[in-house]
């Protein structure tokens, strides 16, 4: 009796991974999740190089997890799971105090080698642009400015040191060097929320924050706050962290952007767009409000008739940042390297007035493309 039980326990799960692998292999794959703001691995046909290469089976394990039916559910329920025994870290994220989530990143992360190579493409920028004046703005974590909210004992980079490492090589190099920590950390300890509590970027109120410390370090006149006009456009903002924890019951934020902006001509990748593209607060990733996501290569013509000019190379922080700038600079260039075919380097030659190079510091310690800089600028 015991025996035949065991079998049928085998037969019925091996049943089970038989019709899961199945309908995974032939039902039509799906190529993007919106949840997790990601392209899915779609293609799993095995090729007579990717077989003796090993390649495939890479491939086919992730495929078959980027497509296993239900996906998100299992997801979820494997996050209720680990919450309800306690647990405060949750696929990669941390589950902080005040309804608070970090990304989880440690020093094993992190490469000391690959954080240099990324300052000496800052040197290299400074060195091919003499006329320009040059600013690195690093903008920190909430991990670091929230510190008190991550969970007890949660290991975290230490990114006060690696910004100050930066902040010395590049003082070297007459680079301006703009730290927003201290004005972020003032603001945050009389009651300021800057930061998304669900996603890892500043929020509006942070960005301002920040501007003001660019303006001041740039020598600009800074806007008031006053008159932006700031406006709520969501409350129910579930960010990129969500989409790793999805606990339906969870947190949500607020989504606030600047009405009172200039008429402006905004090109992203030859495309007309508008700094806020409201129809993107329909999509999961309402962040994407901020000229409706990333480009590689977006030109504002403003029209403020102050004789400046900005380029800027830059990650999704500078999104929700640029904004504020439309008064300052007759044009505004913003240059992500992850998105651009190289066409960048002809804007060198226009000499633009300020440079600044604005990227969250985790992703400036990581990132890949940054180091081709100084490869493209020999050209």
């Amino acid at each position: 009796m015991k025996r035949d039980l065991q079998i049928m326990i085998s037969v019925g799960f091996t049943a089970v991974l038989a019709i899961t692998g199945a309908v995974i292999l032939f039902k039509e794959p799906k190529t993007y999740s919106e949840n997790e703001n990601r392209y899915l691995q779609a293609e799993a046909a095995p090729t007579w190089n990717t077989i003796f290469d090993s390649s495939w089976q890479e491939k086919i394990t992730e495929y078959m997890s980027d497509q296993m039916p239900m996906r998100d559910a299992w997801t979820a329920l494997q996050s209720k799971m680990q919450q309800c025994i306690g647990k405060k870290e949750v696929a990669g994220v941390f589950i902080g105090k005040n309804d608070y989530y970090f990304e989880k990143i440690t020093e094993a992360d992190l490469s000391h080698r690959r954080l240099l190579a990324n300052v000496q493409a800052v040197e290299a920028l400074i060195a091919a642009m003499p006329q320009s004046e040059l600013y690195f703005l690093p903008a920190p974590t909430a991990g670091n400015i929230c510190a008190d909210n991550l969970p007890a004992f949660a290991p975290y980079y230490a990114e006060d040191t690696r910004i100050n490492l930066a902040f010395q090589v590049l003082k070297m190099h007459d680079c301006h060097n703009v730290d927003v920590r201290g004005a972020l950390e003032d603001h945050y300890a009389v009651g300021e929320q800057l930061y998304y509590r669900t996603d890892h970027h500043w929020n509006t109120d942070g960005a301002f924050v920040a501007y003001q410390v660019y303006a001041q370090a740039a020598g600009l006149t800074p806007i008031a706050k006053e008159s932006l006009n700031l406006q709520v456009v969501s409350e129910s903002f579930r960010g990129t962290l969500d989409s790793k924890v999805l606990d339906s019951s969870g947190p949500t934020d607020i989504v606030t952007v600047p009405f009172s902006l200039p008429d402006v001509k905004v090109t992203a990748d030859g495309e007309n767009i508008s700094v806020l593209e409201m129809g993107k607060l329909l999509n999961k990733d309402q962040y994407q409000v901020f000229f409706g996501g990333n480009y590689g290569q977006v030109t504002i013509e403003t029209g403020a008739e102050t004789g400046r000019s900005l380029l800027i190379f830059k990650d999704s922080y500078a999104n929700c940042f640029v904004p504020f700038l439309l008064t300052h600079y007759d044009t505004i260039t913003m240059i992500d390297l992850r998105y651009n075919d190289g066409s960048w380097t002809e804007l060198i030659h226009t000499a633009p007035d300020d440079v600044l190079v604005l990227y969250e510091m985790s992703n400036f310690c990581k990132d890949m493309n940054l180091s081709t800089l100084p490869v493209a600028l020999e050209q």
